[in-house]
């Protein structure tokens, strides 16, 4: 630690050695009124003058000494180490180094402030942060040096982005923007392009996020800087991840990896290991996201950045509890929690609290999953992260939902309002409140649809679609309730339902349900032969199971029915630009209907729970489709006359 110089230094023992300290003698004798005296005094004096000279500046080159000490130790443990922790600690020191060096060197001063904002940041610590870099803006504007206010802007914008204030981070990087362009630094404008990108991607401006990345991509190869342009690749491939496009996204992220490979970047080479894991794990290639997060997190370790070792246990414990296998992904999420808590990262530490929720939730265990979900809700509000606020409000339940969806709007967070109203939605559904919930996913749908996100427009089809089909057959069986024996006809298909009040709520949820299956969502094939089947449109509701159970004995035989991981194939490539899939793994098969397969004897548990215990609305349950997936393997496999399984069909149709 640095310690002011009061003359208690090493080279104070050198002065009391030194023939300066003799001057102090005569002094005593200087008052003596022979003349000689006199002279003798003004050449005293002289030797006074020239000790506190020499003193003064052995005093100031051992301060200057002392200055640069801290200031490589600073370098060491922010530039080599990332070791913000360290960084922190070395905070009343650095202050005084600052202090000190204002005028005499400036950029060091400067340059104390900026890491300072950084660390803490790094640590979650947003208040500190915004501190250190409004002083560096201040002292920047105090100088006249344009160029190092830009920086302070955008470290400012950062800050922003990260306790999600959005439009104030926007506003912060334009002014970054604009003095890189007024002092003709490219490289500058191409990293705020790039801190502009980020941003519009967190609040859903996905078309703006890709300008602007394509804009850092452009200056990046303009000037030659590899190591941008691969950043530029890795951020144009999370925008893609987000609007579901996860071919293109696997595709910019395995550019990104080369050219951190060649350049020797390791710390882009390391991102690259965990946006690739991220990616394959949303086409649900589990194992090749364990692969690419496992290499992620052998990159932490070897570099020691205790924080992004945190950090790549969190994604795989978000694997892992997609696979079901919720002990493992606790067992990560812990070693995350416990990491988090020795760097001092508050923000990692709520977030562990927050997976920990889902996990036990999962588990069944709601009394602790709420307790884990208030100490990530109260973390978030302490560190000022409004959209972890926002998540822990969600993932709270349906008191907290609504709480949620105000946060997404006030944060200006459009992709979060539309997650909000999609499980405000859902949450209505569950409850029998059709009305409520057509009316959410109607909001998801044209937000999604104006936001150009694909997935979530075929999300919010697919749900509107199941709550209109629900909402159809409550009514269906409110009519036959009341009615009398002779009015209710020969069953689900009889003519009552057809009524005129029923008609457009038939159309409308075929409709959507159509666009979701456009979409994607073969599910949807489903819904709709029951929904046109309580329509009275057997032939047609026919139609629409054949083409499904179709689709399903030739999809089932590798994908899990329970957790929906995608296994080996005989190993074509999953798109331009991905890797193959896994090598075959074993996998379970049903021995009722021998198509569906399952990961584990716990999977195929998960695949046949009820919508209320934690199923699937989407999907139905395996276990009420496993009989008639058994009949339709034989006409698929054995070639069983179709006809021959007309009787079962209708018979699942009315349940």
């Amino acid at each position: 630690m640095y310690v002011t110089c009061t003359c208690a230094h090493a080279h104070t023992r050198a002065h009391t050695l030194a023939p300066h300290r003799q001057t102090r003698k005569c002094l005593t004798v200087a008052v003596h009124p022979q003349p000689y005296h006199f002279v003798s005094v003004a050449g005293n004096f002289c030797q006074i003058k020239a000790w506190k000279a020499g003193h003064k500046g052995e005093c100031a080159a051992a301060a200057a000494a002392d200055h640069m000490r801290v200031l490589e130790m600073l370098r060491q443990l922010a530039d080599d180490a990332s070791d913000w922790r360290g960084v922190a600690a070395q905070e009343p020191a650095a202050r005084s180094v600052a202090a000190a060096v204002r005028t005499s060197m400036p950029d060091k001063a400067a340059w104390v402030y900026c890491t300072l904002g950084i660390a803490y940041r790094s640590l979650g610590n947003l208040p500190k942060a915004i501190e250190y870099h409004e002083e560096h803006l201040t002292f920047s504007k105090e100088l006249g040096n344009r160029a190092w206010e830009g920086q302070a802007y955008g470290n400012l914008g950062n800050v922003c982005w990260a306790r999600g204030d959005n439009l104030k981070a926007i506003e912060y990087h334009e002014q970054d923007l604009a003095i890189a362009k007024e002092v003709g630094d490219r490289a500058g404008e191409g990293q705020a392009c790039a801190n502009l990108g980020i941003v519009y991607h967190a609040v859903g401006d996905y078309s703006k996020a890709i300008e602007y990345h394509e804009q850092d991509l452009a200056i990046a190869k303009e000037v030659g800087d590899r190591v941008e342009e691969g950043q530029s690749y890795g951020n144009l491939g999370i925008v893609y991840h987000s609007l579901g496009h996860y071919c293109r996204a696997i595709a910019h992220h395995a550019k990104n990896l080369a050219i951190a490979k060649e350049e020797g970047d390791e710390v882009g080479e390391c991102l690259a290991y965990g946006n690739l894991g991220l990616a394959y794990h949303s086409v649900g290639d589990y194992s090749e996201a364990i692969e690419y997060h496992a290499k992620h997190l052998a990159m932490k370790k070897k570099v020691g950045d205790r924080a992004g070792e945190g950090g790549a246990y969190a994604n795989l414990g978000i694997v892992y509890h997609s696979l079901g296998d919720y002990s493992k992904a606790m067992e990560y999420e812990s070693l995350r929690l416990a990491i988090a808590k020795e760097v001092g990262d508050r923000a990692g530490e709520g977030g562990a609290y927050g997976n920990l929720a889902l996990a036990y939730r999962a588990l069944g265990d709601f009394s602790k999953a709420i307790e884990y979900e208030l100490l990530h809700l109260a973390i978030a509000k302490e560190v000022g992260d409004r959209p972890a606020e926002g998540r822990a409000y969600g993932s709270l339940g349906n008191a907290y939902h609504a709480q949620h969806l105000a946060i997404a709007k006030e944060l200006g967070d459009q992709a979060g309002k539309g997650q909000a109203e999609g499980i405000l939605g859902t949450c209505h559904m569950h409850s029998n409140e059709f009305d409520k919930a057509v009316a959410y996913f109607e909001a998801q749908h044209a937000l999604a649809l104006s936001l150009k996100l694909a997935r979530m427009q075929s999300d919010a089809a697919m749900d509107m679609g199941i709550a209109l089909t629900l909402d159809v057959r409550a009514a269906r069986a409110a009519r036959l309730g009341s009615a009398t024996d002779d009015d209710q006809g020969p069953g689900p298909h009889s003519h009552s339902l057809a009524s005129a009040c029923l008609n457009d709520r038939v159309s409308e949820a075929a409709k959507w349900l159509q666009a979701a299956f456009d979409g994607g969502h073969n599910f949807a094939k489903l819904h709709l032969a029951r929904l046109t089947f309580d329509a009275g449109q057997e032939d047609a509701a026919l139609a629409h199971l054949k083409e499904h159970l179709s689709w399903r004995v030739r999809r089932d035989r590798d994908i899990c029915a329970g957790c929906g991981q995608m296994r080996g194939t005989p190993s074509p490539v999953l798109c331009a630009g991905m890797a193959p899939r896994s090598e075959k793994a074993p996998m379970l098969t049903c021995s009722g209907c021998r198509v569906a397969k399952f990961c584990s004897a716990d999977h195929q548990k998960m695949a046949s729970k009820k919508a209320a215990l934690g199923g699937s609305l989407r999907t139905g349950r395996h276990k009420d489709i496993c009989r008639i997936l058994s009949k339709w393997r034989g006409v698929v496999k054995d070639g069983v006359a179709p006809d021959s399984c007309t009787a079962d069909l209708v018979a699942f149709l009315q349940q």
